[in-house]
């Protein structure tokens, strides 16, 4: 019995010092995504004006970057959503997850495009983000950046190879989305630049949506107006 009391000494001290290293990781996890939340949380409270320096403190300060909120969001989709360039270069250089999507499977490109921020946009790219990347209802970030008018961002986009007749659950294309405008006099040039921009690449002026419309039938531009380059 006594040439066992060592042996089980020795067992018992392993035993603890596993349980202690495995409470000390579970430790400092827990302690990261409490950080990726004060993060995510600083970044949403400031749309105007971001605390940099609290955020740049929690980036650098062995934080979970890619703590998601109730909607499924991390701190680099609220950065793009909301235009903080520099915060959202430091998470991207810092090693967030680039292709994640929230709840309804939005990425921060997305974000991005929807915010116009082609600063963050190249980030993004740079950092190999899916510019294919389907939400919830096969909406892509071509089809975003045709729904907000930004021929520049589509073309950067369509450069990088985005599918420029993917269709989404109701049948819209990026030209759809582009035409699909009820607009003032002064967008009617945005609409007639970006459908000049996905023609000239490629899209497809007779595709149809669910309910059999096209981009010329929607009538907010002259498909013509827009010729192939």
């Amino acid at each position: 019995m006594g040439r066992k009391c060592p042996t089980l000494v020795r067992n018992i001290t392993s035993v603890s010092m596993g349980l202690f290293i495995m409470f000390d990781a579970f430790k400092r996890k827990q302690q990261a995504r409490e950080k990726g939340h004060r993060l995510r949380e600083a970044l949403r409270e400031c749309e105007a004006d971001c605390n940099t320096a609290l955020c740049y403190r929690l980036i650098e300060d062995d934080t979970d970057l890619n703590v998601r909120d109730k909607s499924g969001r991390t701190a680099l989709m609220i950065a793009a959503g909301f235009g903080h360039t520099d915060i959202a270069h430091a998470l991207v250089k810092a090693g967030a997850k680039i292709n994640t999507q929230d709840k309804s499977s939005q990425t921060a490109l997305i974000y991005a495009i929807i915010n116009g921020n082609t600063d963050i946009l190249h980030t993004l790219i740079a950092a190999n983000a899916d510019v294919n990347k389907k939400n919830t209802r096969h909406q892509t970030t071509l089809m975003a950046a045709a729904l907000v008018l930004r021929a520049d961002i589509a073309h950067v986009l369509i450069d990088k190879g985005a599918e420029i007749n993917a269709k989404d659950k109701d049948g819209k294309t990026a030209l759809i989305y582009a035409t699909d405008h009820y607009i003032a006099n002064s967008a009617h040039t945005l609409v007639t630049e970006t459908a000049r921009v996905l023609i000239e690449a490629g899209a497809d002026t007779g595709a149809k949506n669910r309910w059999g419309e096209t981009p010329q039938d929607l009538g907010s531009v002259d498909i013509q107006d827009s010729p192939r380059l």
